[in-house]
């Protein structure tokens, strides 16, 4: 991961510019949507390539259209889960699937562009081409892949799927991270104040050193704990065996469903669990603890794989943001808006008002 920190970096102090030009025109940035931007440019040219990278953060609406695509997708989730035939409706002609839902439209468009990258991947180790960079693609097409060579549908597949959980996944802890540091300004305070003695230059930065600074560490923990990665029930089948929970014999082959949701709200483990509150994990033997709780990416075989990229991201994100800037303020967005609706991933209701950072003189300005 240390090797691609650079493209991490430059998204992040991409959104920094955006932050200060903005300040200066007394006009919000929406780091709501930035932050997806963050995620998604960062995942697109890790799997696709620099030359394909989708590069929402250079455009003025940080490229929402995906956001709005995933959202509205969501909600079918369960209409596949109950009515799984459904799924076959991607591979009705594209003219029909969008006749019959609109929505349709920009995931085949996506899952399009995806394919016209797995071919020229394909065609490139065919002629024995050697990218500058290797991508995801490269290394699962290669003909030395044990498992053999995935088939182009199938890895078109993969691209919408890792996509998809990046943008919203990393792109929601960061949103919750920054609003919960913004709510509170002792917080905001102790945070800044620590990446500023670490990094009296902030271009020195880097994900290693960022890594070793407790009460960073302390606020990306909170954060992930109350952003949740996945916010559904994740299935899982009884072992050989069966296995005893709470009291209860669970016979082997039962299917069960366990969230995030309701591990990281355990008041047993975690008092006062509404509550924000990174000094829960500032003592490393109470924090080591806790970890075995803290399940954002989920735990073992079926754990994140892309958990490495979306850590780098957050770490050097935040601390960019909280080094760079000691006065930023919430616009408008309240608790309410940062209520979950659960579509799989954490989802904000439509109407939200989504985070929005500005200035402290912003509010000057505006009298």
């Amino acid at each position: 991961m240390l090797e691609r920190e650079g493209l991490v970096q430059d998204k992040a102090l991409k959104v920094c510019r955006d932050i200060a030009k903005h300040r200066q025109q007394h006009v919000p940035t929406n780091v709501h949507d930035a932050f997806r931007a963050v995620s998604m440019d960062a995942v697109t040219e890790y799997t696709l390539g620099p030359d394909n990278c989708w590069d929402f953060l250079d455009k003025e609406d940080y490229g929402n259209w995906y956001g709005n695509l995933t959202r509205a997708i969501s909600p079918m989730i369960y209409l596949f889960r109950l009515l799984p035939p459904l799924t076959k409706m991607r591979d009705l002609p594209p003219w029909l699937a969008v006749r019959i839902n609109p929505v349709m439209k920009g995931f085949l468009e996506t899952t399009e562009e995806a394919r016209k990258v797995v071919r020229a991947t394909v065609r490139d180790i065919d002629e024995g081409i050697r990218p500058k960079v290797i991508t995801l693609f490269h290394t699962i097409l290669s003909p030395d892949n044990p498992n053999g060579p995935a088939s182009i549908n199938h890895m078109a597949d993969e691209a919408w799927a890792i996509t998809a959980a990046a943008s919203e996944t990393t792109g929601n802890a960061l949103t919750v991270i920054a609003y919960k540091v913004l709510k509170d300004p002792a917080v905001y305070a102790k945070l800044h104040a620590e990446l500023e003695g670490a990094f009296p230059n902030p271009d020195d930065m880097t994900y290693t050193e960022l890594e070793k600074l407790p009460y960073l560490n302390a606020v990306i923990k909170e954060g992930f704990r109350l952003s949740y990665g996945i916010l559904h029930h994740l299935p899982r089948v009884v072992p050989q065996g069966g296995a005893t929970f709470n009291g209860y014999f669970l016979p082997e082959g039962t299917v069960i469903g366990m969230s995030s949701w309701t591990m990281h709200r355990l008041p047993d483990v975690f008092p006062d669990p509404d509550k924000y509150d990174p000094e829960r994990w500032m003592d490393p033997d109470r924090a080591r603890h806790l970890e075995k709780y803290l399940t954002t990416f989920s735990r073992g075989n079926r754990s994140c794989i892309g958990k490495y990229l979306a850590y780098c991201e957050v770490y050097v994100t935040v601390g960019q943001i909280f080094r760079r800037f000691d006065d930023l303020r919430i616009l408008d967005t309240t608790d309410k808006d940062m209520v979950y609706e659960d579509y799989f991933a954490p989802c904000h209701a439509v109407d939200a008002n989504v985070l929005k950072v500005v200035g402290s003189e912003y509010f000057a300005h505006q009298k």
